[in-house]
């Protein structure tokens, strides 16, 4: 049984903006992804058969959420089996009918439990409002424009989807009055470049298109397409927030545990950090001033508003510790990076056995990191995979 279809590969193309992401990795004929393919498959083989059929109908979805959910699933279980560990998925509790993702066992007697979850700010409200935005910024894709560069930013939110020749039409005629000539005359004079605009209203939303000239060595080219320049509008973000809300979810779904409990996250945030995931953890850094004999001194602390940390003191005990991953997605696996942070409050402590994984840990009130393997050394990829 394969993830993938078994079918013929010629489209070298690269993928449409609202292009599901199993989509275009189960159909592209490029090279790299076939390579992509062949890694993951291979993992598949190994996962437990039973299991087989739910992880596969998860991951060939066209819910990006739930498809990289899913490859998560499968990349911690093949970390997991290359360290040497056995693998129970779903296992039964005694207390619960909730199944975590893993019980983990070692045979030098380890045992505990780990469970996946996806940190990302995309609601799915916000996420069908992005695939609208990205199926305007593909159906520009049939504008004829071989001397122009065309730049596209969707102003408002768009509230339904609308015809294709409704973006298509007026953005050609926009396009066909436009004169190449002139327009590269008035950048030598000016010395500037040339940006002509228009705008198009769509529902309570505004498509706003720029035109500039294209170079020389891409004028003309049939194969290029028309939008050169996507601009996205500037939005609030709030990572922290995000690993908190995701964790608070997993930590106490299956009530008192009876050995050690991680976390695995893939923080799907384009500003990760390790700072990010200490503020989520132990709580928001800060600095606390007060005046002693007669000057104001100043020291590092942190606001008791964190996973682990809370109002209330240490909480959320029974996790032993969260395994941070790096926007872990198919075709980055060579450039992912994974943490796993230790709670130093926790019921079980997880000792030893973490080892050759980078950590962090608290060592008198200061984290200190553990240098070990990340996963392109796990699985024997080079830098520049699957190039």
């Amino acid at each position: 049984m394969s993830l993938f279809d078994s079918i013929d590969r010629n489209d070298q193309r690269p993928a449409y903006n609202a292009e599901p992401e199993f989509t275009y990795l189960n159909c592209s004929g490029r090279p790299e992804l076939q390579r992509v393919r062949d890694l993951i498959d291979g993992w598949f083989e190994q996962y437990p058969d039973d299991d087989k059929l739910q992880l596969r109908s998860s991951f060939r979805t066209s819910n990006d959420l739930q498809h990289l959910s899913a490859y998560f699933e499968l990349f911690l279980h093949q970390s997991l089996l290359r360290k040497g560990y056995q693998i129970t998925v779903h296992p039964e509790l005694n207390h619960t009918s909730r199944r975590p993702d893993f019980l983990v066992e070692h045979p030098d007697g380890f045992s505990g439990y780990m469970e996946a979850v996806i940190a990302s700010e995309d609601s799915n409200e916000k996420a069908v409002e992005r695939a609208r935005a990205s199926r305007i910024y593909d159906v520009l894709g049939a504008v004829q424009s071989p001397d122009f560069w065309i730049s596209v930013e969707v102003e408002g939110v768009l509230d339904r989807d609308f015809p294709k020749q409704q973006v298509v039409r007026p953005t050609q005629q926009w396009i066909d009055g436009l004169s190449y000539d002139d327009a590269i005359r008035l950048e030598a004079d000016t010395g500037d470049p040339v940006f002509t605009s228009t705008e198009i209203p769509l529902g309570d939303a505004l498509v706003k298109l720029e035109a500039f000239p294209k170079g020389q060595r891409k004028r003309g080219d049939p194969t290029a397409r028309p939008v050169g320049m996507i601009i996205d509008g500037a939005e609030i973000i709030d990572p922290v927030g995000t690993i908190r809300g995701a964790l608070k979810k997993k930590s106490g779904r299956y009530g008192q545990l009876d050995r050690p409990y991680v976390i695995a996250v893939n923080a799907l945030s384009l500003v990760f950090g390790s700072d990010i995931a200490e503020d989520a953890l132990f709580g928001t850094a800060g600095v606390a001033v007060r005046r002693e004999n007669g000057r104001w001194v100043d020291r590092e602390t942190r606001m008791q508003d964190g996973s682990w940390m809370g109002p209330n003191g240490p909480q959320n005990t029974r996790v032993s510790g969260v395994l941070m991953v790096n926007n872990l997605k198919p075709s980055r696996l060579a450039r992912v990076t994974w943490t796993q942070y230790l709670n130093p409050w926790c019921r079980y402590p997880l000792g030893d056995h973490i080892q050759d994984v980078t950590s962090r840990r608290a060592v008198e009130e200061r984290l200190v990191t553990h240098e070990g393997t990340m996963p392109r050394e796990i699985f024997g990829l080079t830098e520049n995979w699957p190039e």
